[in-house]
């Protein structure tokens, strides 16, 4: 079985809200720090790239089943 992560991060450039969303692969073993790590860092570098004001972010893990062919 695997995990997929969806990161969304909502921001604010000059007046205007957007938002920034990745799905990642993800290890089962992966843990709540290293995944909040992982957030923190795409915020920082939204931040930096788009020169936003962050808002939010948020992650959501699905389990996603493996078809063997």
């Amino acid at each position: 079985m695997e995990l997929t992560a969806k990161i969304t991060i909502d921001f604010m450039v000059e007046g205007s809200k957007e938002f920034y969303v990745e799905l990642l692969d993800i290890p089962e073993e992966v843990s709540a720090g290293e995944l909040q790590e992982l957030v923190d860092k795409r915020a920082r570098k939204v931040k930096e790239i788009k020169s936003a004001e962050i808002l939010g972010s948020s992650i959501k893990i699905d389990r996603t089943n493996s078809i063997k062919q």
